[in-house]
C-alpha cells in the first residue's frame, strides 16, 4: 500500500552510538521512511493500550516484580510479559537491566 502511494519503507539494522530510530527524504519522486531496531518496543503505546490501568496500579502496589508474579500478570491480562517489564522498567519500578529475559527480542537483517 505504501510503495503504491509513491513511499519506499526500508527497515535497517541498529547502528551503534547514535540514538537514531528512523529516517526520512525524498528520493526523485518518492518519499522514502527508513526504521531501525532501535526502539522496537513501542513503550508509550503498550502503556496506553495494552495494559488495564487499574489492574497494573493493583500489581505495582503489591511490590511482588519476580519473573513468576510478571508471568501470571501477563498471563491473567493476555499480554506478552516483555509488555510488563518493559512498563515497570519505564515507570522505575525495576531497573533497565531487570527482567529482560521476558521481553520478546527482534532482529532485523539485511
Amino acid at each position: 500500500m505504501l510503495a503504491e502511494n509513491g513511499v519506499a519503507l526500508v527497515f535497517l539494522p541498529h547502528l551503534k552510538g547514535p540514538f537514531l530510530q528512523g529516517a526520512t527524504f525524498i528520493d526523485g519522486n518518492k518519499i522514502v521512511v527508513g526504521l531501525t531496531a532501535r526502539g522496537k518496543d513501542a513503550d508509550v503505546w503498550s502503556r496506553d493500550e495494552l495494559i488495564p490501568l487499574e489492574a497494573f496500579k493493583m500489581f505495582k502496589e503489591k511490590q511482588n516484580f519476580s519473573v513468576a508474579s510478571v508471568k501470571r500478570f501477563a498471563k491473567e491480562n493476555k499480554i506478552a510479559p516483555g509488555i510488563v517489564v518493559g512498563r515497570l522498567q519505564n515507570e522505575g519500578c525495576i531497573e533497565y537491566n531487570m527482567l529482560n529475559e521476558l521481553k520478546e527480542h527482534y532482529v532485523i537483517t539485511v
